[in-house]
Order: C-alpha cells, then sequence, then structure tokens
C-alpha cells in the first residue's frame, strides 16, 4: 500500500508540471530552427528526412547526412561515435514540431523525476518550486531543444529515485518489483540517449553509500550491469552500422584516441574558458537560478549531503572535462543548471516553519527564468535558414532542361534540413581550386550556381566569410548573378555567439567551361 500511495501523492504535481511544460512548448513546437539550435536541421533534421529517404535498415540505423559525391563532400553528417537514441526519436517526425516533440517529453520527464526526487528532502510545495524553476532553464527550452539532455537527465533522475525506493522498507512485491523495473529500464537505455549519462551513474555511488562496501555493491550491482549492458549495445549496433554502403569511402570515423585529444585533450586558455564558460552558464540557467541554486546547494549539503553530492557529480564534471566544446556550448551547461534547480530546493529546506518564504523564493526565481527563457526563444527565432534553404533549392532548377537539375552549393554553414534536395552540396564549399574543378567537370555539363554570401559584418562574418572572401570575390564578381534582398537580413542570436549582418547576397550562375 506504501508503494500505491507515494504514487498516488506524486501523480497531481507531475500532471502539473507536465501542463506547464506543454503550456511553454507547445505553442513554440512549429517555428522553423533558428540561432542555437546546432543539433536541429543540421543533424536531426538531415537524419530523419534520409531516413524517410533510405529506410532505417538501409541505413543500418547510422546517422547519415545526404550523400553527394565522394570527392566533393565528405559524406555527409554523421555522429558516428555518439549514441544514436536522440537520432532516432527525432527521426519519428520529420517536421520541426514532430522532431521537438521527443525533447519536450523528455523534459516533462525530467521535472518529474526532479519532483519526485526533492520530495524528500524539502517537501511536496518545495519540489514543485524547484522543478518549476528547473523547466524555466533557456537551456531546456531553446538550446536542447531536438538534442539529447533532457533525456538523459530524465533517464538519470528516474534511476536515482527508483534506486532510493528500493533502499525503503516497502513489504510489497509490487512495490519493489515497479521500481526495478524502472532502475533497470533507466539505466540499460540512457547510455542511448548520450554517454554523459556515466555520470549519473557516477551520482548514485553517494546516494547509496554505507560503511558496509558489500552493502554497497549490492545496491549498485543491478543499475550498473544495465548500464554496462546499455554501453555494451550501443557499441555492438555502431560496428554494425558502420558497415552501411551509404557511407563514403572519406567518412572515416575516429579512433578512442582522436576522440581523446579532440573532446579533452584540447583545451582553451584558461581565461578564455573561464569567461566563456560563465558566459554559457548565465545564458543556460539566468543568473536568479544561478544565486539561488549556489545558496541553496551550500544549504542541502548540511541536510542532505549525498543527495548534494549526486548532484554535483552528475552537473559539474562535464564542463570542466570537456572544457573546449563548454567555453562556446550552452548546451553542456544544461546539466549544470538543472543540478542549480536541484540545489534550490535546500532553500526551501532550511526555512523550516516558514517554508513558504523559501517556496516563494523559488516561485520568484521559477518566474524569472521562464520569462528570460521567452526572451531567448524569442531573440533566436528566424526564418532565415529556411529561406535560405528555399533559395538553394530553387537554384536547382534547370530552366532549359527541368529532367537535368543544378548542383547547388553555398559559403556559409546552413541547416541542412532545409536544403534536402540532394543536388544541393551540404557543407559550405569555400576553395576556388576546387569550385574550378566542379566547373570543368564534364558529370555536370550544365555547371552549378552558388548561393553567395559577398559582404557580411559581424563576429560570425570574420570566423565562416572572411578566410575565402577576396578569392571569392575575384573569381565569382564577373560571373553572372541575381541579388537576394530577402536574405540581407541581420542575425543575433541573444548569447552573443552568432552575430552576422548580411549586406550583398547573390546566386551565382556558373556555366560549364572544360
Amino acid at each position: 500500500m506504501r508503494y500505491v500511495y507515494a504514487v498516488r501523492k506524486s501523480l497531481a504535481p507531475i500532471l502539473l508540471l507536465s501542463l506547464l511544460a506543454a503550456a511553454f512548448h507547445l505553442p513554440k513546437l512549429d517555428r522553423p530552427f533558428g540561432l542555437g539550435e546546432t543539433t536541429a536541421g543540421v543533424y536531426c533534421g538531415v537524419f530523419a528526412l534520409n531516413y524517410r529517404a533510405h529506410g532505417f535498415l538501409e541505413l543500418h540505423g547510422l546517422p547519415v547526412g545526404p550523400q553527394l559525391m565522394a570527392d566533393v563532400a565528405e559524406g555527409g553528417w554523421a555522429y558516428r561515435n555518439h549514441p544514436p537514441g536522440i537520432i532516432w526519436l527525432s527521426a519519428i517526425g520529420s517536421t520541426e514540431w514532430g522532431m521537438r516533440i521527443p525533447t519536450v517529453i523528455g523534459a516533462a520527464l525530467a521535472a518529474a523525476g526532479l519532483f519526485v526526487l526533492l520530495r524528500r528532502a524539502s517537501g511536496t510545495l518545495g519540489a514543485f518550486a524547484a522543478s518549476a524553476a528547473f523547466l524555466g532553464m533557456p537551456a531546456l527550452n531553446l538550446f536542447t531543444q531536438v538534442s539529447y539532455e533532457p533525456l538523459v537527465l530524465a533517464h538519470g533522475f528516474w534511476m536515482w529515485h527508483a534506486t532510493l525506493s528500493l533502499m525503503d522498507a516497502d513489504p510489497t512485491p509490487r512495490g519493489r518489483t515497479g521500481w526495478r523495473a524502472v532502475q533497470i529500464l533507466t539505466a540499460l537505455l540512457g547510455p542511448w540517449m548520450d554517454w554523459s549519462f556515466v555520470f549519473f551513474c557516477a551520482g548514485l555511488v553517494p546516494l547509496v553509500a554505507t560503511r558496509r562496501l558489500a552493502q554497497t555493491a549490492r545496491r549498485l550491482a543491478v543499475p550498473a550491469t544495465a548500464a554496462f549492458a546499455g554501453v555494451g549495445l550501443v557499441l555492438i549496433w555502431r560496428q554494425w552500422a558502420l558497415q552501411t554502403p551509404l557511407l563514403g569511402p572519406q567518412a572515416a570515423t575516429a579512433t578512442i584516441g582522436t576522440l581523446w585529444d579532440t573532446t579533452i585533450a584540447s583545451r582553451p586558455v584558461l581565461t578564455e574558458y573561464l569567461r566563456g564558460a560563465g558566459h554559457s552558464l548565465s545564458q543556460a540557467a539566468t543568473l536568479p537560478l544561478i544565486g539561488a541554486g549556489l545558496l541553496g546547494m551550500a544549504l542541502l549539503a548540511r541536510r542532505r549531503p549525498r543527495l548534494a553530492l549526486a548532484a554535483l557529480a552528475a552537473g559539474v564534471p562535464q564542463p570542466l572535462l570537456f572544457a573546449q566544446h563548454a567555453s562556446n556550448h550552452v548546451h553542456f551547461f544544461c546539466y549544470t543548471g538543472a543540478a542549480l534547480a536541484l540545489g534550490t530546493s535546500g532553500l526551501v529546506a532550511a526555512t523550516g516553519a516558514r517554508r513558504w518564504l523559501g517556496i516563494g523564493a523559488l516561485a520568484v526565481v521559477a518566474t524569472i527564468a521562464w520569462r528570460t527563457s521567452e526572451a531567448v526563444v524569442q531573440q533566436n527565432a528566424t526564418t532565415f535558414f529556411r529561406d535560405a534553404g528555399d533559395v538553394l533549392v530553387e537554384a536547382t532548377h534547370n530552366e532549359a532542361d527541368p529532367t537535368q537539375p543544378v548542383l547547388a552549393m553555398t559559403n556559409l554553414p546552413l541547416y541542412a534540413y532545409y536544403s534536402d534536395s540532394p543536388f544541393v552540396v551540404a557543407e559550405p564549399m569555400l576553395q576556388v581550386p576546387l569550385l574550378q574543378a566542379l566547373r570543368a567537370d564534364p558529370r555536370f555539363p550544365h555547371g552549378f550556381r552558388y548561393l553567395w554570401f559577398k559582404e557580411a559584418r559581424g563576429a560570425t562574418a570574420e570566423r565562416y566569410l572572411a578566410p575565402a572572401r577576396d578569392a571569392l570575390a575575384a573569381w565569382l564578381g564577373p560571373l553572372p548573378k541575381r541579388r537576394v534582398p530577402e536574405l540581407e537580413v541581420r542575425l543575433l542570436q541573444a548569447d552573443g555567439t552568432y552575430d552576422l549582418d548580411l549586406q550583398e547576397v547573390y546566386v551565382v550562375d556558373v556555366p560549364h567551361r572544360p
């Protein structure tokens, strides 16, 4: 009966949290992919289109981007060393809203898992307030849409809660069976979402540790075995997936050594990292949540040290270990923000008889986080990538011979999802000698068209367009072209990492010339 009572007691707050998540997300589901959503379109969107075109088994379940010519593109986008869970879930739908549904559900499940976990430490109202603040993080509502972080958080929180529930003195077999199933499934499926699930497994250790090593080992045996099985299945799948014939000859996958060099060993200058990490964290979690989380975590560490240590194990190591990525990727701080949201429950627990004071403070934090998140979403919303994709697809049309499409390419990284024609080169083509070779290639008797972002200002322009600006101008300048004023817009991401003011944009006709 205790198990049944606990579940029923949680249903109403969990349902309300789910409604809050739906109210926040559903109105935005069908917006086009915008700034800051680097996984959307570039990875998940393209894979969804390819699954629809080729079929799951033909791809061997591997995320493969548009396969063009092996000597032109490297073979497409691919997370060949990344667990494919989020890709498979996003591929269920091929529209913007369809691909966002899995992460919206993941965010609601993560908030519910955080609630049942925190109810032990700060009561129902305190847990609800902290979970609402968690739902309001911009990292959860923009930067991780169509990305795996909400699903990793959902698996991690529910695995923790199931493990703690199994440690309770519950005499009913039904209760133990139910929580054991949740524990095994979350530990088994978590690694399929992302390798970072290992940090939630590490967080189990302080949650269940006792002075008796044998007892601690028994408590960890089942989730550890399930997690190892999940990792093993991912590796087995990967070996099979790499046999797909759709991988081009240049699509060699990285080794453990190269992955180590590019993700962990390669580290930015300390001052650069601290500046970038601080900026990303403030964008991911908002300053009020950071302040409330740090204070609450200190208070929680005195009352519930095991829970505080588990939160720190899941949220702190990743941006430190993967410093190169974390210095300019807001996504990495979604876990840190979740740990801070968990820590805010310490404010409620510390207020004692004046618990409403702590709950009111968290309500203010949650409101500010939600309003900030909405502002971030609005500032990052744009139809530019969809419009540019439409221009590229239109450029493939051959007016002289409609049966022979023309190759189209560009010099600016765009969401390939909006350029789903097989005659659109997915990656920016910048090298003039390569373009000259394509112009003379007998496989393209109609030449090709080039979407040329000629004049632009801002940091992003210097990063992407400046290196080949002069050479492209000298080669493309004399060729026939038409201006595309609808793409001459200002793009400014809310966190300042994308700043592009497009001044002149053309579609250039490059005729075949042997």
